[in-house]
């Protein structure tokens, strides 16, 4: 799998308290669930192949994920964000009213988190589903459009052969 080309200035922190959570694919598409370690490198941690599909993680509130499509490397989002840090479940406790706190011993709770689409640009959006229909990225430049937008087509081409070539080595190792 291949990650972007831009240098993630996000990494996981040494300290903070622990947090329980459970990313939830609402999306239509196969979606690989990215924590990034303590140098901000990203490590794939689950691959979510159908809507509804889920993972449990006990994490850190100091660990930042992210959500991408390993076929085009297209982004995903949690709670509005492509890059999600976890809240504590000290800090999740808290917001509770005293009468949902109780006094017995519960477990702790899950919080579920949906992975979604981004709302993109009409551009942005455009772009896509133009580079889902081509089938080479020279054929951007066949189109009748302006040639600045046939370059970001051929970019967004590329990226998707590069995302399917990684992925095909992926599978061979």
């Amino acid at each position: 799998m291949s990650h972007p080309a831009t240098p993630i200035k996000h990494r996981s922190q040494h300290n903070g308290d622990r947090s329980f959570i459970r990313f939830i694919n609402k999306t239509n598409d196969e979606v690989c669930v990215i924590w990034l370690d303590f140098d901000g490198n990203p490590v794939p941690f689950a691959y979510l192949i159908t809507k509804g599909a889920f993972v449990d993680i006990d994490t850190y509130e100091n660990h930042p994920w992210m959500f991408e499509n390993p076929n085009n490397g297209d982004r995903f989002v949690v709670e509005k964000s492509e890059v999600y840090f976890p809240v504590s479940w000290k800090t999740e406790y808290r917001k509770m009213n005293r009468p949902q706190r109780g006094c017995s011993r519960q477990p702790i709770q899950r919080k579920n988190l949906l992975i979604t689409y981004p709302v993109d640009s009409l551009k942005d959006r455009a772009l896509r589903v133009i580079r889902n229909v081509l089938e080479k990225p020279e054929d951007s430049f066949k189109l009748d459009i302006p040639h600045s937008i046939q370059a970001d087509v051929y970019k967004l081409m590329l990226k998707k052969s590069r995302n399917r070539n990684q992925a095909t080595q992926d599978s061979r190792s």
